[in-house]
């Protein structure tokens, strides 16, 4: 198990077609600290600190001991077309690394989504141990969410700032992705706090965010 705790961005790395950004990741053995900076190739800028987490040594795995939740017996609530298009009214246009979502159901405050890949994240998904578009594509259940109640969020865009907890499955011990669940613990006008989880095709847990 890999167990990340209190991962924080503390600045949104912009990349732009026209430049690029050298990175710089340090781990601390002795606390399993983790930071990454950033700034433009070439310059001599200062560094950019753009998050940092730590690193739990011998863990249980505790979080990814439950097992993925039944779909509902009912029709879905929305589709990937559907989908992709409400992301669109929204201001935000996903490429297809990042359209995982086949369809789901929203139940209250919790919504489900069954992965389906396009070939093109699915020619990459062996190069990671959890592909950033899966991720991306559980965290945009949120949309649906957000939809959902009704509310006016025009012009209000929630982004990940912290995960207070992280564990995912290593290589050989899931298999394919195949379901994400979203639940919404608290929420404000501005904020959101909420768990994040990803299931396998025998229903186990790849990845548990909360």
């Amino acid at each position: 198990v890999i167990d990340i705790e209190e991962l924080e961005i503390l600045s949104p790395m912009l990349l732009f077609a026209d430049s690029s950004k050298l990175l710089r990741l340090s781990i601390t053995p002795e606390n399993g600290q983790i930071r990454l900076n950033s700034r433009q190739l070439g310059s001599s800028d200062e560094w950019t600190h753009n998050f940092r987490a730590r690193v739990m040594a011998d863990s249980a795995g505790l979080l990814l001991a439950g097992l993925a939740p039944e779909c509902p017996d009912r029709d879905a609530d929305f589709s990937r077309e559907g989908h992709i298009n409400l992301a669109k009214s929204l201001g935000l246009d996903y490429g297809p690394h990042f359209q995982a979502i086949s369809h789901g159901w929203i139940d209250q405050d919790r919504a489900i989504g069954l992965f389906e890949f396009p070939d093109v994240l699915l020619n990459e998904m062996d190069h990671f141990l959890l592909h950033p578009g899966i991720l991306d594509s559980a965290f945009q259940l949120f949309i649906q969410l957000l939809v959902a109640e009704g509310r006016n969020y025009d012009g209000v865009a929630f982004v990940p700032v912290r995960v207070g907890r992280i564990q995912l499955a290593r290589k050989g011990t899931a298999s394919t992705p195949m379901l994400a669940e979203v639940e919404l613990v608290q929420k404000s006008p501005y904020s959101l706090l909420s768990n994040v989880k990803i299931f396998d095709d025998k229903r186990r847990a790849v990845a548990v965010l909360q």
